[in-house]
């Protein structure tokens, strides 16, 4: 996962015949890089001695790695080099070499930055958290008239342009683009592109849109909801969870923040390209790496790879996260091998090589299996991979230490399976109001069934948990409304006995109160479901008072008490009646 140095300019190494001295010359002295323009500087050296029959220089980006020869060998006279072609805002090194036959001598390595935005051009971002981005530029080019932003901030973010300095709290995830700028009045202005990748903190599953009243009908049908449309869980927008020879664990994946490397990986996901693969790369305190190879004694067979995505840098490579290993000086060639990090390899792994992305972390105490892989012995193996033998080293063996001099297959560590997993199971903690409605969980979906032509207001409780172990609760209000047709239809009548007004039984009551009541209009129940005289106290007194049943969440129906008075016997007696209606 290491970038190599690259080179600025075109490498041409000739030989050059050397007579026999007496020793090597000494080293050249005050080499100086001299910037000439934004893209251009002249490197200069004095001699340390008279007897260097020429001089090879060698150049490096940045301040570690390997040293690349610039050109030719240059002639013993020479005491400068003009050199174009550099990238603005980067670092350099030179090293001067004096040569003689005897052997050559180098000088101390010179350090220039090209004028320009030194700064990252992508920075992590976390909401709710306090960030502080510094704009820098070229210390070697002199302070910039001018360091500016253009583009829009994540919301919560703010520029200073007196300190050049972004601060503040991000509050909305997503991926932001701006564009830094500063200005020389010696050599022009200078763009740089900075990209945040904002991430949610880790949290409980919320409500991302409000579950509308279910309106169900008695005798109808059945109603599902797919739970995760309305509830969902912020900082984890798409899951998988691996199946290993060490133990099981879950990944939440940032599929808004790095878009293109999560439906990358998913593609291998969903084909099954990653089941009964190796884990060929253990290291403690760094790296647990897999998703390249499956075994096939004696042999290992290479995972066949999609096209790279652009790489998506700017989510730090903290403990817990996974990211995707890419080859060295190829920004944009990571394509199946994926790592997870067991230790902070910010400092590390977030700008080599243009940055690693990191695309999800591990969830709850899933880093228990991680740690454990790292924890087998390790050694290096030859292994054909497609009839080429292929050094591994590092490579996990799942025994008690020392590893294996030879490679034992039936000791590899291995990821049975990845599956794609939702973010948030779901359960059904209550259900109350009555028997109204029936409501069931597959986990995912929620399923509310009339229960017969039972009418009600049923109140299901809902518990959303997600990967971390996070709980939110939620209710869902069900109301079974009764339809007079199908009451009807459940029992059986038609023609004129289908009449709100018609008395198939001949009781004295219509359909209409029938259905109001809860009565049946095949058997004479009159008296069981009439209102019933009764007497009720109000401050001590007592009253006479009237009670009935009423059919729950009817709609179009009419009820009215009336009274009216009859003459019996000289006797004055009042009676009341219960008449329905339906309003059609």
């Amino acid at each position: 996962m290491c970038s190599s140095d690259l080179s600025i300019f075109a490498l041409v190494v000739f030989c050059l015949a050397r007579p026999v001295l007496a020793s090597p010359p000494a080293a050249p002295s005050f080499v100086t890089a001299t910037i000439t323009s934004g893209t251009a500087l002249t490197l200069s050296w004095v001699p340390g001695s008279a007897d260097q029959l020429g001089f090879a220089v060698f150049i490096r980006v940045g301040t570690s790695g390997q040293f690349t020869q610039i050109g030719s060998i240059l002639s013993a006279n020479t005491t400068a080099l003009p050199l174009g072609g550099a990238t603005p805002g980067t670092t350099y090194q030179f090293v001067v070499d004096a040569l003689n036959a005897d052997g050559e001598a180098a000088s101390t390595p010179t350090t220039v930055t090209m004028p320009g935005i030194t700064s990252s051009d992508h920075q992590p971002a976390v909401t709710g958290q306090a960030l502080d981005y510094a704009i820098t530029t070229s210390p070697d080019a002199g302070t910039p008239t001018s360091i500016n932003l253009s583009g829009t901030l994540p919301p919560g973010l703010f520029y200073n342009p007196a300190t050049a300095h972004i601060t503040g709290t991000p509050t909305t995830p997503g991926v932001y683009e701006v564009s830094m700028s500063c200005n020389y009045a010696a050599f022009g202005t200078f763009a740089k592109p900075l990209t945040f990748r904002v991430i949610p903190a880790p949290g409980a599953p919320t409500l991302a849109t409000p579950i509308p009243l279910q309106t169900l009908t008695a005798g109808g049908p059945a109603v599902t909801l797919a739970l995760n449309q309305f509830i969902r869980d912020p900082d984890a927008e798409k899951a998988v969870r691996f199946v290993t020879s060490k133990g099981v664990f879950n990944l939440a994946l940032y599929a808004t923040a790095t878009p293109l490397t999560v439906s990358n990986f998913l593609n291998y996901v969903r084909r099954g390209d990653y089941n009964a693969s190796i884990i060929h790369r253990a290291l403690t305190n760094f790296v647990v790496q897999g998703g390249g190879f499956k075994a096939a004694a004696p042999n290992f067979t290479a995972i066949a790879t999609d096209p790279s995505p652009l790489n998506e840098p700017g989510i730090a490579n903290l403990r817990g996260t996974i990211s995707m290993a890419k080859v060295a000086g190829n920004p944009n060639s990571a394509t199946d091998q994926w790592f997870i990090n067991l230790a902070d390899n910010t400092a590390n792994l977030d700008n080599q090589n243009g940055g690693f992305t990191a695309f999800g972390r591990v969830c709850a105490n899933g880093m228990g299996v991680l740690d454990a892989m790292a924890a087998v012995p390790t050694a290096s193996y030859t292994v054909n991979v497609a009839g080429s033998p292929t050094q591994f080293d590092d490579f996990p063996i799942d025994t008690a230490p020392p590893a294996p001099a030879s490679l034992d297959f039936s000791k590899l560590l291995t990821v049975n399976s990845i599956t794609q997993i939702e973010p948030v199971v779901f359960s059904i903690t209550g259900n109350s109001g009555g028997s109204a409605v029936l409501a069931t969980t597959d986990g995912t979906n929620i399923t509310l069934t009339p229960n017969g032509l039972l009418a009600g207001t049923n109140l299901i409780s809902i518990l959303a948990t997600d990967l971390d172990g996070n709980i939110f609760s939620q209710t869902i209000t069900a109301v079974v409304a009764s339809a007079y047709s199908d009451w009807i239809a459940a029992n059986s009548l038609a023609g004129v006995n289908a009449s709100p007004a018609a008395d198939p039984d001949s009781d004295g009551l219509s359909n209409a109160s029938e259905f109001l009541l809860g009565g049946s209009p095949a058997s004479n129940d009159a008296a069981a479901i009439r209102p019933r005289a009764s007497t009720t106290s109000v401050s001590g007194q007592r009253y006479p008072a009237l009670g009935f049943t009423l059919r729950k969440n009817t709609a179009g129906i009419l009820a009215t008490v009336e009274s009216r008075s009859e003459e019996h016997t000289s006797e004055l007696q009042s009676r009341l009646h219960l008449v329905c209606r339906l309003l059609l």
